[in-house]
């Protein structure tokens, strides 16, 4: 989740003649759009391996404020006194994927001249690092820290009550990654599917999954634990040698044999590898942490590593206003505000010598359509699309955590780097298909079907925005009356048994 965190003084395109929106895609987690310039073919990048990671990672603070020294802590940070005028690419947005992006397209590499790369690059995020050892342990899965996320609340919702829910929307470099529930898994082969048949080609399952391969790479877990508790996995479909680590913990709660037992006496399939498009029914899901159970994400993954780059450059703790263009619709520079300073405060303009790239927040684009920002060409559904992802969460007692017996143990247990601080959130899914749900789900999918979308959509949504509406709600359901494809996700561990 990148930058753009001043919607209402953004300008983002909406469409431009002359340029090729290289992608647009919408969904819970991220918003990804790359504006490219009139450039020969050759130019065209390549962001299929910066996206797979961004998508399933759905991936440290004690320092804030500037290191000038570019050999310290963080090489590549520069402060705003360290900024050139112009730099061929300028990436807004340094999260999950506005870090890979730099750091894997051959075109920004571009050419290595002896110890120098030729073309330069400026990350520009509103977040700061967060170098927390803490936010690397497992223990960080289920700690939303509020100074690594947007301070973003909800609307009041008539059916609960008029209550308002926390946004999780992050806003630290690394973005989501940094602070996931490092719960590894992918999507159902059906999910990326309904992409490409909505008129994406290139977006379905078999074409992603050279560069879900491409980005991380997997070590099976102790064999003793994985026979006791049957944790299987299959390298070969799903699995290739990339930067991102993920594996199982040293650890399991004993009381998931039973869970594991309960989803088969339901009639829930049991699947060996959901990461290969198996992702319905129960399985099991490694955790993106190295094999010190420490977590691998888009910052120590991608970017730490490139460490040497003099021309990888990063300003953290400014937000971008503004995109400028030329007289032909052209995007030309960015526009650029420290954060927390107040609105009209002073700016630095930026330009770009060849390509801006925006790596925006789903959760703050939404507004673009209200911030009364002038559209250049009208291209329907920007600003739009942004779909929840509500979780429901099942509070008890538990008398175990307490235990001080148990503590001491467990405690003892972490400085060996073993037990169960080794686990986060749990290692196994159940995505369990609707007709296992609720058996009369035909009656359902047919009345959902059967509503008129123009009565309970945005009262901004015009013609076109509720035709693409009615189109994704058409291949939805056609994956609801579906067996391999899950309507509820639901991680479970074992832990906390009483």
């Amino acid at each position: 989740m990148g930058d753009c965190s001043c919607a209402g003084r953004n300008r983002p395109v909406k469409s431009l003649k002359g340029f090729r929106v290289q992608s647009w895609l919408q969904s819970s987690q991220i918003v990804l759009l790359v504006i490219l310039g009139n450039f020969p073919s050759h130019h065209d990048l390549d962001i299929n391996a910066g996206f797979a990671l961004s998508q399933f990672l759905a991936l440290a603070s004690t320092i804030y404020g500037y290191f000038d020294n570019p050999e310290g802590l963080h090489s590549r940070q520069i402060s705003p006194g360290q900024l050139s005028n112009a730099y061929d690419y300028i990436v807004v947005g340094g999260g999950q994927s506005g870090l890979v992006k730099p750091t894997v397209s051959a075109k920004i590499q571009s050419v290595r001249l002896g110890h120098q790369y030729r073309e330069t690059v400026l990350i520009v995020e509103y977040g700061y690092f967060d170098d927390s050892p803490a936010q690397l342990e497992p223990s960080s899965a289920t700690q939303y820290l509020a100074k690594n996320l947007f301070n973003a609340t909800s609307i009041a919702q008539p059916g609960l009550g008029n209550k308002q829910g926390t946004v999780y929307a992050a806003s630290v470099v690394g973005g989501g990654s940094t602070v996931n529930g490092m719960l590894f898994d992918r999507g159902s082969a059906d999910d990326y599917n309904n992409w490409e048949k909505l008129g994406n080609p290139g977006w379905g399952f078999s074409s992603l999954l050279p560069y879900f391969k491409k980005s991380a790479t997997f070590t099976p877990p102790r064999a003793d634990l994985a026979v006791e508790y049957n944790i299987t996995w299959d390298i070969p479909s799903a699995w290739g040698n990339g930067p991102v680590q993920a594996t199982f913990p040293d650890w399991q709660w004993p009381t998931i044999k039973t869970q594991w037992s309960a989803w088969t006496d339901v009639g829930v399939p049991i699947n060996a590898e959901g990461a290969a498009g198996n992702a319905f029914g129960a399985y099991w899901v490694p955790s993106n942490t190295d094999q010190n159970y420490r977590r691998s994400y888009a910052r120590n993954a991608y970017f730490d590593p490139a460490k040497n780059r003099s021309n990888l450059k990063l300003l953290v703790g400014y937000r971008v206003n503004e995109v400028l263009f030329t007289s032909n619709k052209r995007a030309d520079s960015v526009k650029i505000q420290a954060r927390g300073t107040a609105n009209g405060a002073a700016t630095i303009t930026v330009k770009a010598a060849q390509e801006i790239i925006l790596f925006c927040n789903a959760a703050e684009l939404v507004r673009v359509p209200q911030a009364g920002i002038p559209v250049l060409v009208d291209l329907p559904g920007v600003g739009s699309n942004l779909q929840d992802h509500p979780a429901v969460g099942i509070n008890y007692q538990s008398s175990l955590y307490n235990n001080a017996t148990f503590q001491a143990w467990a405690a003892q247990q972490w400085t060996l780097r073993k037990g169960p601080s080794s686990v986060g959130v749990g290692n196994a899914l159940a995505t369990v298909p609707f007709p296992i749900l609720s058996p009369p789900y035909r009656t359902t999918i047919d009345k959902t079907n059967a509503q008129n979308a123009a009565t309970y959509l945005p009262k901004t949504y015009g013609a076109d925005n509720i035709k693409g509406f009615v189109a994704q709600r058409a291949v939805i359901l056609d994956s609801f009356a579906r067996n391999d494809n899950g309507v509820v996700e639901i991680p479970f561990s074992g832990g906390g048994s009483t």
